[in-house]
């Protein structure tokens, strides 16, 4: 390499020259100086980027794994996958959300006829739950129940006729709300809408306010939709369980209405309608209600329907003494039905039930009948509560007894156990419960993992054998069940032993 200057002084041109192998000698170190440092920087940045790319990617690495186990795993990559799956997910959630909406005006009307039957009272302790679920504001234990009917199309059935009494209830309901929204309505006929009213207001205040509007409604369907209404209105009620029975006896005022003489619409109050009868007062709906919390061994109640129906006929009637002892042999049939019903037949409890029964005279005054109906009453729940452990406890051990000989098998459901018992899949996951306080797939987890510990501190089977010894599908499952409930993998319990 030669390199050349020329003087300006001189004139003179300088000359130098250096040898090749010198200037490679001396460049090929900074060559190596930089090929090292290029080579260090570029791996330490790999290692970077590698460390960067698993921690930003292992969660959707997990949430890939956790989806292949419930999903599809078909496709050409993971992101197509995520990608259909997230889709898939929002779309049916979608769809559920509007099946949910769809669904929430007929949960509201079966709650509320549940209500009306008295199939749900203040002694259930999901009350306030449900009536949330159902959108329906249980905000006081007082109110009315009114009943209210269109006059004119009682002896009229086709499709026309249909569509038109569903006509007049929407506009029935619109005007009704127009006029006042302290209430919940429900249809139970096609000509006839129920009203619950529930207020804080005192009796007369909320008497005087339901007048107001349902007086209102019928001059504005009379005058604007020439439709005549009859409406029938319950006794108070004070607490939720009473609902059903304001609505029964709005249901006789009613069936008072319909069969009096006036032509056109009324409101008919269940206290001054049963004023004129003469005739003791036991519906159908109330003998059901009470067979049924007899043969449930529901205690209170069933008294508090016994008290309930002695004093309309006591106190709010005035019967002849016929009536007096005609009522009291419909209230001991009903005790002699709930006796013949199921489980008395090999035992002494019936006879003396019947013997009680039998021993009531009507000599006695009310209040001594009222007693010995509320001891009858008492001694049969008792024993009906009883016979009930004693059949919860042996259906509890033949379901754990089944569970330890068949928890092995990885296809065991309710629905085997229910059918190995005969019972119902329902009857049995709830019995369980109540009985000891665990779900039974909790318990049937339980005893696979006690199970799995065994194995696996005192033998040397692989995970997987382990696994579908005790009825897990695959090791993955057996593998998240385990942590789930132990806080460790199976391997690491193992290591912890060792």
């Amino acid at each position: 390499m030669l390199i050349t200057e020329k003087s300006e002084k001189n004139d003179w041109l300088y000359v130098a020259g250096i040898p090749q192998k010198t200037l490679i000698q001396e460049a090929a170190t900074i060559k190596y100086i930089t090929w090292t440092v290029t080579g260090i920087t570029f791996i330490i940045g790999l290692f970077i980027a590698l460390f960067f790319a698993y921690r930003n990617s292992r969660p959707i690495t997990n949430i890939i794994k956790t989806l292949k186990e419930y999903a599809d795993p078909e496709a050409k990559n993971e992101y197509d996958f995520l990608h259909g799956n997230i889709s898939k997910l929002i779309s049916t959630n979608t769809d559920l959300q509007m099946q949910l909406t769809e669904q929430k005006p007929l949960l509201k009307d079966a709650f509320l006829k549940q209500l009306l039957a008295g199939e749900i009272t203040e002694r259930n302790s999901d009350l306030h739950e449900f009536a949330n679920q159902a959108n329906v504001h249980l905000s006081s234990n007082n109110g009315y129940v009114a009943i209210l009917k269109v006059e004119g199309y009682e002896d009229m059935s086709s499709s026309e006729i249909y569509q038109e009494l569903n006509a007049i209830r929407i506009v029935i309901q619109q005007e009704s709300k127009n006029l006042c929204d302290e209430y919940y309505v429900t249809n139970i006929h096609s000509d006839k809408l129920v009203y619950i009213f529930l207020d804080q207001e005192n009796v007369k205040d909320l008497q005087e306010k339901i007048k107001k509007m349902f007086t209102s409604l019928q001059s504005i369907l009379t005058e604007e939709y020439r439709v005549l209404l009859k409406i029938a209105i319950g006794h108070p009620f004070q607490s939720l369980s009473d609902i059903s029975r304001s609505y029964n006896e709005a249901k006789h005022a009613i069936d008072f209405a319909i069969f009096s003489n006036e032509k056109q619409g009324g409101m008919y109050w269940y206290d001054a309608v049963m004023k004129e009868t003469a005739v003791f007062y036991y519906p159908l709906e109330y003998e059901f209600r009470l067979l049924k919390s007899l043969k449930e061994g529901e205690r209170l109640e069933a008294e508090q329907i016994v008290q309930d129906l002695l004093e309309e006929n006591v106190e709010n009637r005035s019967l002849s003494a016929d009536m007096h002892e005609q009522f009291i042999n419909e209230l001991k049939g009903t005790f002699y039905k709930a006796l013949d019903q199921y489980v008395f037949r090999n035992d002494n409890t019936a006879e003396t039930l019947s013997q009680k029964l039998r021993a009531i005279s009507f000599d006695e005054g009310m209040n001594e009948i009222e007693g010995r109906l509320i001891e009858v009453l008492q001694l049969h729940c008792e024993f009906v509560n009883r016979n009930r452990e004693q059949s919860n406890h042996s259906i509890v051990n033949a379901i754990k007894d089944y569970v330890h000989e068949h928890f092995s098998c990885a296809e065991l459901t309710v629905y085997m156990i229910s059918d190995h018992l005969s019972r119902p899949e329902k009857y049995i996951s709830q019995i369980f419960k109540e009985e000891t306080g665990e779900y039974l797939y909790e318990y049937l987890e339980k005893i696979r993992m006690e199970e799995a510990m065994t194995l696996l501190t005192n033998s040397s089977r692989t995970i997987n054998d382990i696994a579908e010894q005790v009825g897990y599908n695959s090791a993955h499952s057996f593998r998240r069940a385990f942590k789930r409930v132990h806080n460790m993998t199976p391997n690491q319990f193992r290591k912890t032993l060792n």
